[in-house]
């Protein structure tokens, strides 16, 4: 059985357009690993992720999962396509009345200006997060550019695919292999812990 895309964040022709040198479909396989392999990488620097997800979590769980500051919840899980439930102490909350989304950027705000229960496990959140996709082969068309291309660019080096030139004391060039994530892309995908407010 073939080797499919997982939640990627590139497709299996970016990243054969970026090696130039794979044209047939000899490589598929080893390139199809190394983007579930990028893609993964890229959640675990932003400790994000980017593709859609259906998820429940409690407010003040032993892992914690948002943050919360009197009447604002900033959730680790964004942007947000859809609030199914909230609840606080056991109250269920309706949103527009009781509560306001900013679905970009994955922040929930008290309608009366009160602040969050602190109880713990006081406040459970249910919803769809991430960014919509067709299936979870296809990369979503509204994930961020840089995404899509850091992930073209970590798939590139990590499927061995990808060789560097050197040039030596005497002049000869030689070719080697080039896994290494550059750290100018560690850093700009490490950006994405922080927020955009």
């Amino acid at each position: 059985m073939a080797l499919t895309l997982d939640r990627p964040y590139c497709t299996l022709d970016d990243v054969k357009n970026m090696l130039r040198r794979v044209t047939d479909s000899s490589k598929d396989e080893l390139l199809r690993d190394a983007i579930n392999w990028a893609s993964r990488k890229i959640d675990s620097l932003t400790q994000r992720t980017f593709y859609k997800t259906t998820w429940t979590d409690y407010y003040l769980s032993e892992n914690g999962q948002h943050e919360v500051l009197d009447d604002t919840i900033f959730l680790s899980v964004y942007p947000i396509l859809s609030i199914t439930e909230l609840v606080e102490d056991g109250t269920t909350l309706t949103i527009n009345d009781d509560f306001f989304v900013d679905y970009q950027s994955g922040i929930i705000t008290k309608a009366d200006g009160g602040e969050w229960s602190t109880e713990p496990r006081g406040i459970k959140i249910s919803g769809t997060f991430g960014y919509e996709t067709a299936d979870d082969e296809t990369p979503s068309d509204d994930l961020p550019g840089d995404i899509n291309l850091h992930c073209i660019d970590i798939a590139k080096r990590k499927s061995g695919l990808f060789h560097k030139e050197l040039q030596a004391i005497d002049g000869s060039t030689n070719e080697i292999e080039d896994e290494s994530i550059p750290a100018g892309i560690v850093k700009e995908l490490k950006l994405y812990r922080k927020r955009a407010y």
